[in-house]
């Protein structure tokens, strides 16, 4: 059976249905990815990128099907989208703060990164406006230096920031 990326998006839909049988709530899922997302940093600040990376990735996944399950199946709620973006941006605080333990990046990159992502976050209900992509650049790192890295995430971050500040 071919994968094309139509049926790629529609996964994360679809994994929630068991879960959802054995009565696991949105929020639950939510908690569940930033768990993961711990156990990524604690790997990339001890110096084992590629499973901190796969970690990252399943808590990527988990990270969807929360969303996903609250939308087809309910309880969402205004506190439960609250929830998981307070979950998403404290896992990309401690992944960010792994690359900075782990000297993959200097701590004043990692820093700059982290505050154009809340800037962004304090204005993206009222602009409707997020990348939704600051964790997905650390998986270049398999390729490329993590400095230009994070000053690639600021920059556009800070840019998106200023365009949401404008619409």
């Amino acid at each position: 059976m071919a994968c094309s990326p139509r049926s790629l998006d529609a996964a994360p839909a679809r994994a929630p249905a068991p879960l959802r049988r054995l009565g696991v709530r949105p929020d639950a899922i939510s908690g569940a990815a930033f768990a993961v997302g711990l156990a990524a940093a604690g790997a990339i600040a001890a110096g084992r990128l590629i499973l901190g990376l796969a970690l990252m990735g399943l808590g990527q996944l988990l990270d969807g099907m929360d969303g996903a399950m609250a939308r087809r199946y309910g309880p969402g709620s205004p506190a439960g989208a609250r929830l998981d973006t307070q979950l998403d941006r404290a896992s990309e605080a401690v992944l960010f703060a792994a690359c900075g333990v782990a000297g993959l990046a200097p701590w004043k990159l990692v820093l700059l990164a982290l505050a154009a992502i809340l800037l962004m976050t304090s204005i993206v209900e009222r602009s409707h406006l997020d990348l939704g992509v600051k964790r997905v650049a650390l998986y270049f790192g398999l390729w490329f230096p993590y400095p230009p890295i994070f000053v690639v995430v600021f920059a556009v971050t800070l840019a998106a920031y200023v365009l949401g500040l404008l619409r």
